[in-house]
């Protein structure tokens, strides 16, 4: 059983060097100096709409400290907003942001593309079999209930 797993891990390693590849080139696509965990909170802030700094930390599963200072850098780009909120501020993407998330988004989708079209029909469909389990053993959403919009 252990190999089995072990099998299963390595090819999730080595796949997760390709998406994280990926993900890293989509970003010139923003046009601006955009770092992976900026890109991710911009995104998470277009998925949840405008979100108070603790309800955005917990998102993003990081304390709310390092959510602060993500959060300086990206209000600095123009890419998110502050606003007062009833408790607190709330923070939402700027339509600069919101086209930034939509740039990086279209050009990993793309990169995705070109890959995917090098596989067969019935690999398409062992794909989605396998990453739909996956992602539902990880606690995630599926793209269109969690991205709705942002491959438009």
């Amino acid at each position: 059983m252990d190999g089995d797993v072990d099998e299963v891990v390595d090819a999730l390693v080595a796949g997760s060097r390709v998406l994280v590849g990926i993900a890293t080139r989509s970003l010139d696509a923003a046009a601006l100096d955009v770092t992976l965990p900026q890109a991710r909170t911009l995104a998470t802030l277009g998925q949840l709409g405008p979100q108070s700094l603790v309800g955005l930390a917990e998102a993003l599963r990081v304390n709310p400290s390092t959510a602060t200072r993500m959060c300086d850098r990206l209000v600095a780009k123009g890419l998110v907003s502050r606003r007062p909120a009833e408790r607190g501020i709330s923070l939402e993407l700027t339509p600069v942001g919101v086209r930034v998330v939509r740039a990086i988004t279209r050009a990993r989708r793309r990169e995705l593309r070109a890959i995917v079209e090098q596989l067969t029909p019935r690999q398409h469909k062992e794909l989605v079999r396998c990453m739909d389990a996956f992602r539902r053993a990880a606690g995630e959403l599926g793209e269109r209930e969690w991205a709705i919009g942002w491959w438009e």
